[in-house]
């Protein structure tokens, strides 16, 4: 037998193992060479001889030293002034969920810088919070109580430093000394960047315009109710039918502290920012940490911090590339650019008058579709990134949904990190035998802890905010692909394509159709899994694990968000293709440097190999297959006759000539199909063709002819596959390619939107506003990071000598250069328009409701312009503490309805009070139903669901009756309709009614409330 020059295959009875060019023995005298070294690391100290050389009595001081952080954090608190013990709790409540976690994240993580610290405080939140909305879902009692907060906060210290395992990781990260600095130093970087936007947050902390008044009413609602699912404040008697399971976490989080949610929502919307830029910086290190360990490059352990600040920077504080273009005060507006691009006959815009909002609304609005006749091929869009999301403050789903899937990345990229080659390659294309034991066997590939970790925070990320649980899971497809295309024998054969095909198609179908209902959705897409793992058993290849792990994971997540789903209408879920596309010109202003710079990390993995591979000359494991083109198969029936002699010699040459197919395990020897290939002896009258095997078969010729182009496929298929995997990606550092697979999904999230969309509310002309603004919120997110990855990996690239290279670092400060100047101008240009100047002098305070005494409303707020002045709003900021201060439960009340984006509805919102009806968009929104017109084509509302003639016509005209009417028994039918108990009565009321009739109040109940100037009077109706 001809073997590889790779590998060698040792005989054992009739089976083929393939192995690497390293022998037990050699491995051994390694580990106890490192075991003997006196330099021996802290992480071969742990892999080797686990926690024995831990000195436990050294852990208690350094437990002691970690309470340094709340010295800091509390003297950094001076800045916030009068807010300083409100921002020390919520600090130390973050710092406990972080350390009641940690133990799980550092099993996890162990090995790695900090051994995961930074992911632990959301670890920890998310693992209390699931599972207590899950117990108050399911209504055995009003579970979401402030008592009930801490029941779990300490069941999850209880158990994340009681099981022996999670606990002996902490201990023994906690024994190192560079983990204890690591982990003090990313501690006190947490406190200083929720400091800083604390403090701007301070300067500006109104919670009015855009959709905080909406963010902020969800958030009152769920702390005042003890129960869930949560009441919608402006639709009483109906639960929210919005993704709001990211306000729910930060109102878990101000129930847990009492504090006033005023001053709880700004320090949410700042921790939401906060938890993501340590999560990005943890990211950072790992991705060079895990280079570091593979030893891919020559990167110092010094490299990490200033690896991990440079991706939260990216991520959550840098702009995308519009603003170092169109600002008229930065270098790159002042350049013959625009010259050339017009000389060229490109209408750029306008190039000056540059405000922080432009840059996520430039595709479309600059030059304006309708004042430069575009509307007919252009559409207004949105590309927002989270430093914008965190100047308007709205404390949206998109925003906080960044906590879950920068998780979602890291546990991943864990996954994929800790693959390991097949120890013995699969010698069977197709399993068919012995059916049970490769049932067992398969369910190691399948089932691995960070997968259901992943699972849960992808069903989590559905109730959060159901685009990233869509963007997200195809993330994790891709680093499913990436883990399975390292642990598997095959890549791909011609049947495991088919069913991998089949998985994706059934996964997106039952969804598309079934998804409704969600009991059946989930049920379906259970019998999809099922399917699909019993096909990847027989057909195994890192394609086929692919697709049942997919199905895994979309069954899972459903699962773990049946509860939300099964109350919850969805909005919509039809894809649509564009028939609208971003020009080159504008696409390239805005994304240039998040496509440029991934893109020198692509042509960097595709071009060159790994060092490790290069300098030590490592074997490919596995080594090549050794693929034989099969024959074709034919009846014994259809030989030719022949005369009884050279019958016999035939026969007799032909048994002697039996060869046998030789299989991968003795322990297992069905794993192939095992057939006699029979040759005819030289000389015989006949001489069959040797491409063909003639079997005792019964089976008609077309059966037999597609067996035999199955066959043919997988042999072709599975050399291509070998072909990339031993040549091109086992020769790769796998943390390389992973991040070239991030950067693909990067590109896929910003170009989707040039492809498909889905159809909502806002018509053509914005038809790919919330498409685009979805995916590319996304897109933006994944490729900052690669862009931080990429800087350091071309700073520690080698040469074939093992040297670091100049050319990459050369080409690393460039990128370093690049990415400071043009997306990083953004930050400090915006955080000036919108805050001011940052100075102590001009903070405010962090109570979001101060502002009313002086407020001004907006243009449709008042039909009566002349109400539009300071002070109008008093008698309401009296009249929301007074029900704060004298009413603890959650009942309906009755206010004027009104338009989105103005102080309508204000009492609901600053109280959690539900109101009969609210902002009239956002509620049509939330309930809308669409369908396509068949006779003009275009996306409205289904004519027999129609949300305005089922919710808000029939609540706006009792709304009406109720104010207007003098018939008591009218009145009193629309009290006991919406069950309300208080009826608010004030100038926006007037405005909208043109009159009250008070003595149908005064008779129904009484009035326990009036402003200080008389204008407002709220009465309490039995």
């Amino acid at each position: 037998m001809k073997k590889s020059s790779k590998s060698t295959r040792s005989d054992s009875g009739s089976s083929t193992v393939r192995e690497a060019h390293v022998t037990a023995s050699s491995i051994a005298n390694e580990a106890k060479k490192a075991a003997d070294d006196s330099t021996v690391t802290f992480r071969d100290r742990l892999s080797l001889d686990g926690l024995s050389q831990i000195d436990f009595k050294k852990i208690i001081p350094r437990f002691i030293l970690l309470l340094t952080p709340a010295l800091i954090a509390f003297a950094l608190g001076y800045y916030l002034k009068s807010d300083q013990a409100d921002f020390f709790s919520w600090w130390g409540l973050l710092y406990l969920y972080g350390w009641a976690a940690f133990p799980l994240v550092a099993h996890f993580f162990k090995g790695f810088v900090s051994a995961g610290y930074g992911f632990s405080r959301t670890v920890g939140i998310l693992l209390t919070t699931g599972p207590l909305w899950l117990i108050s879902y399911l209504g055995i009692w009003e579970s979401f109580s402030r008592p009930m907060t801490w029941v779990m906060f300490f069941l999850l210290a209880i158990i994340c430093w009681g099981l022996p395992k999670t606990r002996d990781a902490a201990f023994a990260a906690l024994s190192d000394n560079s983990n204890i600095a690591h982990i003090l130093w990313e501690e006190l970087l947490f406190i200083v960047v929720l400091v800083f936007l604390t403090f701007c947050k301070g300067i500006f902390p109104i919670i009015n315009g855009e959709e905080k008044i909406m963010d902020f009413g969800f958030m009152n609602s769920m702390v005042r109710y003890d129960g869930l699912p949560a009441k919608d404040p402006w639709l009483a008697g109906q639960p929210i039918n919005y993704y709001y399971y990211g306000q729910y976490i930060f109102s878990y989080l101000v129930k847990m502290l009492g504090i006033n949610t005023s001053v709880g929502y700004n320090l949410s919307m700042c921790t939401a920012i906060a938890f993501p830029f340590i999560t990005a910086y943890s990211l950072g290190q790992l991705f060079i940490d895990a280079l570091r360990q593979k030893k891919d490059c020559q990167v110092s352990i010094h490299y990490l911090p200033f690896a991990g600040i440079l991706a939260g920077l990216c991520t959550m504080a840098f702009g995308n590339s519009h603003s170092f273009f169109y600002d008229e005060q930065s270098v790159g507006n002042k350049m013959l650019f625009w010259k050339i691009w017009k000389a060229l006959g490109v209408n750029v815009g306008k190039t000056g008058d540059f405000f922080y909002p432009n840059s996520t609304r430039f595709i479309g609005h600059n030059p304006d579709l309708y004042t430069e006749r575009l509307a007919d091929h252009a559409d207004w869009t949105i590309h927002e990134f989270p430093f914008y999301s965190y100047l308007i403050g709205d404390l949206h789903a998109h925003v906080v949904s960044l906590t879950i899937v920068l998780l979602i990345i890291a546990f991943m990229f864990i996954a994929v990190y800790h693959a390991k080659h097949p120890d013995k390659a699969l010698n069977s294309i197709c399993r068919t035998h012995d059916f049970s034991k490769n049932l067992s066997s398969e369910m190691n590939f399948i089932f691995r802890p960070e997968f259901f970790i992943c699972a849960f925070l992808l069903g989590l990320s559905q109730m959060c905010n159901y685009w990233d649980f869509l963007i997200y899971f195809v993330f994790c497809s891709m680093g499913l692909l990436v883990y399975y295309g390292c642990r598997s024998t095959y890549l791909c054969t011609f049947r495991s394509f088919l069913v991998f095909l089949f998985d994706v198609c059934a996964i997106l179908g039952v969804y598309l159709f079934a998804s409704e209902n969600v009991f059946a959705h989930l049920s379906m897409q259970v019998t999809v899994f099922m399917i699909a793992f019993t096909l990847s058993t027989i057909f195994p290849s890192a394609l086929s694990r692919t697709g049942t792990a997919m199905s895994m994971f979309f069954s899972l997540s459903c699962f773990v968000a049946l509860s939300f789903n099964y109350n919850f209408d969805m909005i919509s879920n039809s894809i649509k293709l564009v028939d609208r596309h971003t020009s080159l010109f504008q696409f390239m202003i805005v994304w240039c440097t998040h496509l440029l710079i991934p893109l020198a990390l692509v042509i960097l993995v595709v071009c060159t190999e790994r060092h490790a591979f290069k300098k030590n000359k490592l074997p490919v494991l596995p080594a090549a297959l050794a693929l034989t083109r099969p024959s074709k198969v034919r009846r014994k029936s259809d030989l030719p006759e022949m005369t009884s002699a050279s019958s016999k010699e035939a026969d007799t040459d032909i048994e002697a000539s039996d060869a046998v197919e030789e299989i991968a395990d003795p322990d297992d020897p069905d794993i192939i199909d095992i057939k006699p290939v029979r040759v005819p002896a030289s000389g015989s009258k006949v001489k069959p063709e040797p491409e063909y095997i003639y079997e005792d078969t019964c089976m008609p010729k077309f059966i037999l002819a597609i067996i035999y182009f199955f066959k043919l496929m997988d042999y072709h298929f599975a050399r291509f596959g070998d072909m990339l995997l031993t040549k091109f990606f086992r020769k790769r550092s796998i943390v390389d390619i992973f991040m070239v697979g991030m950067s693909v999904v990067g590109f896929m999230m910003i170009l989707a939107p040039e492809i498909i969309y889905v159809p909502d509310i806002y018509g053509t002309n914005n038809q790919r506003a919330n498409t685009m603004f979805k995916f590319t919120f996304a897109g933006f997110v994944i490729l900052s990071l690669v862009v931080a990855y990429t800087i350091f990996r071309f700073m520690a690239h080698v040469t074939k000598e093992g040297n670091l290279s100049n050319w990459g670092l050369a080409v690393s400060i460039l990128m370093l250069f690049i990415v400071i100047l043009v997306p990083g101008h953004y930050t400090l240009r915006a955080l000036d328009q919108r805050a001011g100047e940052i100075k102590m002098s001009n903070y405010k305070g962090l109570d979001g409701t101060a502002y009313l005494a002086d407020c001004i409303p907006v243009e449709k707020t008042f039909n009566d312009q002349t109400q539009r002045h300071a002070g109008i709003m008093v008698p309401y900021e009296e009249a929301i503490d007074w029900l704060n201060e004298n009413e603890k439960e959650s009942v309906n009340i009755c206010e004027t309805y009104g338009e989105s984006y103005t102080e309508r509805c204000m009492v609901s919102a600053y109280t959690g009070l539900p109101t009969v009806a609210g902002w009239r968009v956002h509620e049509w929104l939330w309930h809308f139903h669409g369908w396509t017109n068949p006779e003009t084509g275009v996306y409205e509302d289904d004519p027999n669901n129609s949300v305005w003639d089922i919710y808000l016509f029939p609540r706006y005209d009792d709304i009406e009756t109720l104010y207007t009417s003098t018939d008591v028994t009218q009145v009193q039918r629309v009290i006991d309709k919406y069950d309300i108990h208080y009826i608010i009565c004030g100038s926006m009321e007037l405005d909208q009614f043109g009159f009250i009739f008070y003595p149908c109040f005064e008779q129904i109940g009484e009035r326990v409330f009036t402003s200080s100037d008389g204008s407002l009077f709220i009465y309490k109706v039995q």
